[in-house]
């Protein structure tokens, strides 16, 4: 039995759909959030996260709204964020200063505290941010508020 040549369509109909196929992949892939870009992306509660972006060194607090893994900072402390820790009350960060495109100044710590409410889901609530903090005045905070401990801790950072 032989098998008819076609027209010719027969490889390029495959490769255009296989081209098709790749590009609906990616779509999903971006559409989901595994594609957001984000080199780390750390849940810490509620809409709070812990995102950087290109490089470790650009992790900073966000928050999330609905079911979009994007991501908001509006006045939350920016990186370069190495520590942070939450309980129902409070989030609290310890930061290295960065001034892009610099690396993060490793010799400062700075440290902050974020009031939560019952609003941090709702993006038109700005969040309440004490700081920076040095050890000292933290440590007073802390145990005047019964801060939380840091629970998540980045050695590299």
């Amino acid at each position: 039995m032989t098998v008819p040549e076609g027209n010719g369509r027969g490889r390029r109909g495959l490769a255009h759909f296989v081209a098709c196929a790749l590009i609906l992949l990616a779509a999903l892939w971006y559409v989901t959030g595994r594609g957001a870009g984000f080199v780390r992306d750390v849940h810490l509660d509620g809409p709070y996260r812990l995102v950087a972006l290109k490089e470790s060194q650009d992790m900073a607090l966000c928050r999330s709204f609905g079911t979009a893994r994007d991501c908001v900072g509006d006045g939350l402390p920016e990186p370069t964020i190495f520590k942070a820790g939450f309980n129902a009350d409070y989030i609290v960060l310890a930061r290295h200063p960065r001034r892009w495109p610099e690396p993060a100044n490793r010799s400062i710590s700075e440290f902050y505290y974020v009031k939560r409410t019952p609003r941090d889901w709702d993006a038109g609530n700005r969040v309440s941010v004490v700081g920076p903090l040095d050890r000292i005045e933290f440590d007073r905070e802390k145990t005047r508020l019964w801060l939380p401990e840091f629970s998540k801790v980045f050695d590299d950072l």
